[in-house]
């Protein structure tokens, strides 16, 4: 429908009825300026982990007799040592996802010391902005607010929720099956 007002064109689509791929293939006056202006119908999504963030993978138990279970899809880690303070997430497959450290120099020139509870700070928000922007927002944390001894760990834990990053993993959604049932069998006589 096309709106004439202040002698303006105004140009109304109603979209609810209208594809994006049928609406460029079939507008008349369109022109393909590149093939970078083609729309494919077909998306296949090549992310790796995109079951966990949908949550339909399923979490790895392990086995019963292994000393270190690993059921989490990423486990945060929280490092403080005599020089340095660093923290990092990994997958349950032993991949590094995202990773903090005053070790890095565009950390390092910022903070007085390496290792008092203003390190511990700033660690904790690099941490949780890289994770936000690498799509994770929930990570596995194996400590509970009941087992806090350490004054940094409290406030590294704190910082990261205040931040947006959940200390808790959601459960695998479960689906529902699908397809025929068979019928229930009645003993009739």
């Amino acid at each position: 429908m096309l709106k004439i007002k202040n002698n303006l064109k105004i140009l109304f689509i109603n979209y609810s009825n209208i594809s994006v791929s049928n609406l460029v293939k079939n507008e008349s006056n369109y022109t393909q300026l590149s093939e970078n202006d083609y729309i494919n119908n077909a998306y296949i999504n090549q992310n790796p982990r995109n079951l966990e963030q949908l949550r339909y993978e399923r979490k790895p138990t392990g086995y019963g007799l292994e000393n270190y279970s690993v059921d989490y899809w990423n486990r945060l880690f929280f490092e403080a040592t005599n020089k340095h303070t660093s923290a990092w997430v990994e997958h349950n497959k032993g991949n590094i996802i995202v990773s903090a450290s005053t070790k890095e120099w565009g950390i390092a020139k910022l903070l007085y010391s390496y290792t008092d509870v203003c390190a511990t700070i700033n660690i904790a928000r690099m941490l949780a902005d890289r994770c936000l922007k690498a799509g994770i927002n929930f990570v596995d944390s194996k400590v509970f607010a009941s087992d806090f001894q350490s004054e940094k760990l409290k406030i590294f834990c704190q910082t990261l929720e205040d931040e947006g990053l959940c200390l808790k993993e959601p459960e695998h959604i479960v689906p529902e099956k699908c397809g025929l049932r068979k019928p229930k069998k009645t003993n009739k006589i």
